[in-house]
């Protein structure tokens, strides 16, 4: 019986592989993130639970498929954390498309190639801009406030809004990225890194 083993592949191999490995379980983490997301988010730690869920499907790659060069690891690090990114939001972006192309089905008695283009002049008339990058628009418009409640004695004292629309909303989402990519490239970085030299030292 042949086993299969990193040193299997040729170098140039392995690279493809891992770079392949890297988009492949960024979707992975970004679908089961949003799923997760459905019944548990948390304003700010979100973006780490993301990236510690994109953490445990990326290290078994990474030890399968190490390479020596800790630059094209965390380039590597850093696909999986664009992927994750954009999945999640394709995702809220795909449901939010089917929901309404069904809604203009049934409403206007559009087929589906009509509500479709219908959904796109919809977004094209809220934001100036159609498909996804209309919907990040819309959807940062539409965006309720997040609400902290702080209780005494069983009572709420006070309660702390933070309003996530329009400039706000547009930083959350740059620092969402930056936490999912930036992390992620760091730990391609410094995990491939050690694993190669652990597996060297052998």
């Amino acid at each position: 019986m042949t086993t299969i083993s990193p040193t299997t592949f040729s170098f140039p191999t392995k690279r493809i592989a891992l770079a392949i490995a890297s988009i492949l379980t960024g979707a992975l983490a970004g679908l089961l993130g949003y799923l997760v997301g459905q019944y548990f988010y948390a304003l700010f730690v979100f973006p780490f639970i993301l990236l510690a869920i994109g953490t445990i499907f990326y290290v078994p790659s990474l030890k399968f498929l190490r390479t020596s060069s800790w630059l094209f690891n965390a380039f590597c690090g850093l696909l999986m954390g664009l992927m994750i990114f954009f999945t999640f939001h394709y995702v809220e972006y795909s449901l939010f498309r089917a929901r309404n192309i069904s809604s203009f089905e049934v409403s206007q008695h559009l087929d589906s190639s009509a509500a479709s283009k219908a959904v796109d002049a919809f977004l094209q008339k809220q934001t100036g801009a159609g498909g996804f990058i209309g919907f990040m628009k819309y959807n940062n418009a539409q965006w309720n406030p997040y609400v902290y409640y702080f209780v005494q004695g069983g009572i709420v004292a006070r309660t702390f809004k933070i309003y996530l629309h329009s400039r706000n909303g547009w930083l959350y989402l740059a620092g969402e990225a930056a936490v999912l990519l930036d992390g992620s490239a760091l730990l391609g970085s410094l995990a491939g890194e050690r694993l190669f030299l652990k597996k060297k030292t052998v």
